[in-house]
């Protein structure tokens, strides 16, 4: 049989209670077979996409190095806009590798739309893949 253990630090002055609720169902909690940190659900709620984050129109330049300092991962939507008759599509470099591809323009409408992801602490551009885009309309979950 397993043993537990629950040691207290030596430093600290707080007391810390583990407490059941008013049930009449047994419930088992079952550790995992390694060492971490137990997430709590306030925790893993400040790290999710989109808690705490509201859309803004943000400015992004073709070929500009752009870094996400917020802590949490960025979903971005937008469209690159080109010379008409032009064609071609963008794609976006997350810590510079290509890592979404916006969609094939036509000719005749010149703008590519790319939908992305940036995780925390990481850099991205919007690269011209094929064709000579220039403007952006972008909207960032931030």
């Amino acid at each position: 049989m397993s043993k537990v253990a629950i040691t207290g630090n030596a430093s600290g002055a707080g007391v810390f209670t583990i407490a059941s609720p008013n049930s009449a169902t047994d419930r088992t909690l079952t550790l995992p077979d390694e060492t971490g940190t137990m997430a709590t659900q306030a925790y893993v709620g400040t790290q999710s996409l989109g808690v705490g984050q509201t859309p803004q129109a943000v400015t992004r330049t073709i070929g500009t190095t752009y870094y996400n300092t917020t802590g949490k991962p960025i979903y971005g939507a937008g469209r690159a806009t080109g010379a008409s008759g032009t064609g071609g599509w963008v794609w976006v470099q997350v810590n510079g590798a290509n890592a979404y591809s916006g969609t094939d323009s036509i000719n005749s409408t010149n703008s590519s739309s790319v939908y992305y992801i940036i995780p925390p602490d990481a850099s991205y551009s919007i690269q011209n893949a094929s064709g000579t885009f220039s403007g952006t309309a972008i909207y960032e979950l931030r």
